[in-house]
């Protein structure tokens, strides 16, 4: 039989009724997407309705990713491009009353500044930086994003 090699990534999940889950997603080592592994990102923006995660205790649980609001991330996960990109520092509020502020990477063309641009091209799971870790968000768990009047990010 032929199986797939996979890796386990650490990550902590918030689910839409705001209950935390730590533990791990399992990526490939191929991603099918680019060059190199699979990131979480990948396997959240996939096909597949349903994931397997690995809860702390060494338990296999199976994840419907609708039902995941933020997985915030215990590695590096942002292409090096998309450093380069303009930060926008938001707040995202959730439609469960939850919210964070962190830096979203608008790596739109400067013709499409708009933070809503970004926003309405991007995937169902979209980056967003939180005290310098990688998140990510998805989208049909916001209500509303609100940007900071400060556009810019630190230098």
């Amino acid at each position: 039989m032929f199986t797939i090699q996979k890796e386990k990534r650490p990550a902590e999940v918030v689910f839409a009724d705001q209950s935390r889950q730590a533990g791990s997603f399992f990526v490939s080592l191929n991603s099918s997407q680019r060059h190199g592994p699979e990131s979480i990102g990948d396997l959240l923006n996939g096909e597949r309705t349903y994931l397997p995660f690995e809860v702390e205790n060494g338990e296999i649980t199976i994840v419907r990713k609708r039902a995941i609001m933020i997985a915030y991330l215990n590695h590096h996960e942002v292409p090096d491009t998309a450093q380069l990109s303009a930060k926008v520092l938001a707040q995202i509020t959730f439609f469960s009353g939850y919210h964070v502020s962190g830096y979203i990477y608008n790596d739109l063309p400067s013709a499409y500044p708009r933070l809503s641009d970004y926003l309405n091209g991007t995937q169902t799971f979209f980056h967003l930086e939180i005290d310098s870790k990688d998140c990510l968000v998805n989208s049909e768990c916001v209500k509303f994003v609100t940007p900071s009047p400060n556009q810019g990010g630190p230098d």
